[in-house]
C-alpha cells in the first residue's frame, strides 16, 4: 500500500494556506510551462510562511507533523531548482502570472464570461498574494494587480448569479494601441443588454490547467484603484533577464536556506522538539559551511 501524503490534508488552524497548497499540487501536474514548478514551489513556501504565523502555543503540538512534512518537502523541492536570488524569483513567479491574467483578460475582451474565466482571473490572483514573501520587491503593482483580479473573480461571479453582464475591461489590452482601461469606480453597472453568441476563447498556448480548482464564494469587493496597469513583459525579455544570473545568486540562495532551517529549528524548540531542532541547526551549520 503506499504511503499516505501528510500535506494532503491541511488541518483546520491553517485553512488559511489551502489555496496555496492546492495551486502548487496542480502547477505538479503541470508539463506545459518550464516555470511551474518554480512557482509551485513558491506558493509553497508561502503557504509556510503563513502557516508560521497562524501558529500558536495551543495549535503548535497539533501543526506539527504537517509542518515538518511541508518543510521537507520544500528542502527537497529547493535541490532540483536552479539557484537565484530573490529578485529573480520575483521576476519568474511575477511574469508568470501576468501570462495567467493575460490569458483572463483576451476571454474577458471577447465577452467570455464564465467560471472558467473567474477561475483563471483567481489563480492569477492567488500567484500575486504569493508574492508577498518577496516583501519590498514586489512593490505597490503586484498589491494592485491581486486587488485587480479577486475583484474581477468576484464581479463575474456576482453576474452569473445576477444575470447581468460583467463589466468589461481592465486587465492587459492585447491589441496595440487600444490601451488598458480600468471599471469607473463609482458607475453602477448597466442593465444586461439582450443575449448574444458568445465567442469561444482564444487558445492560449504554454499555460497549465487552472480551473480544475473550486472559487470562493462570490463577494462584493471594491473596484482597483483607477490607473492603469502595466502590460506583462513578453516571454523573450523575460526568459532573457531569468538566464542572467546575479554573481551573488548562490550565496543568497545558501543563506535563505540557513535562515529557513534556523527559524524552524526554534519553532521545534517551543515544542520542546530538541532532537529536531538539533537536526535542522546542524543543516544550516552545514549549509553555512559551503560559503567557508
Amino acid at each position: 500500500m503506499a504511503a499516505s501524503n501528510p500535506l494532503a490534508t491541511v488541518p483546520p488552524a491553517l485553512k488559511k494556506i489551502t489555496v496555496f497548497m492546492r495551486r502548487a499540487e496542480e502547477l505538479d501536474r503541470d508539463t506545459s510551462h518550464p516555470d511551474s514548478k518554480l512557482v509551485a514551489y513558491y506558493c509553497r513556501t508561502h503557504a509556510m510562511d503563513q502557516a508560521m504565523l497562524l501558529r500558536t502555543p495551543e495549535n503548535s503540538k497539533e501543526l506539527m507533523p504537517f509542518l515538518i512534512a511541508l518543510m521537507d518537502r520544500l528542502e527537497d523541492d529547493k535541490k532540483s531548482l536552479p539557484a537565484q536570488s530573490p529578485a529573480e524569483a520575483k521576476g519568474l513567479v511575477e511574469a508568470f502570472a501576468d501570462r495567467v491574467l493575460q490569458k483572463a483578460d483576451e476571454d474577458d475582451q471577447l465577452g467570455v464570461w464564465d467560471k472558467d474565466t473567474a477561475k483563471v482571473f483567481y489563480a492569477a490572483g492567488v500567484f500575486y498574494e504569493a508574492m508577498e514573501q518577496f516583501k519590498e520587491l514586489a512593490g505597490p503593482e503586484v498589491e494592485r494587480k491581486r486587488k485587480y483580479c479577486k475583484w474581477k473573480a468576484s464581479d463575474i461571479l456576482n453576474a452569473l448569479k445576477e444575470g447581468r453582464t460583467p463589466t468589461q475591461g481592465g486587465g492587459f489590452s492585447a491589441t496595440p494601441g487600444r490601451g488598458i482601461r480600468l471599471p469607473p469606480p463609482a458607475l453602477p453597472p448597466a442593465p444586461a443588454p439582450a443575449p448574444a453568441p458568445r465567442p469561444s476563447p482564444r487558445p492560449s498556448p504554454s499555460l497549465p490547467l487552472l480551473t480544475s480548482l473550486p472559487l470562493p464564494p462570490p463577494s462584493t469587493a471594491p473596484p482597483p484603484p483607477p490607473g492603469p496597469l502595466p502590460r506583462p513583459a513578453s516571454s523573450s525579455s523575460t526568459r532573457s533577464a531569468s538566464s542572467t544570473r546575479s554573481a551573488n545568486a548562490p550565496t543568497q540562495a545558501v543563506l535563505e536556506d540557513a535562515k529557513e532551517l534556523c527559524y524552524f529549528a526554534i519553532a521545534a524548540l517551543e515544542h520542546r522538539e530538541v532532537p529536531l531542532a538539533q537536526e535542522r541547526l546542524e543543516k544550516a551549520l552545514h549549509k553555512l559551511r559551503e560559503l567557508a
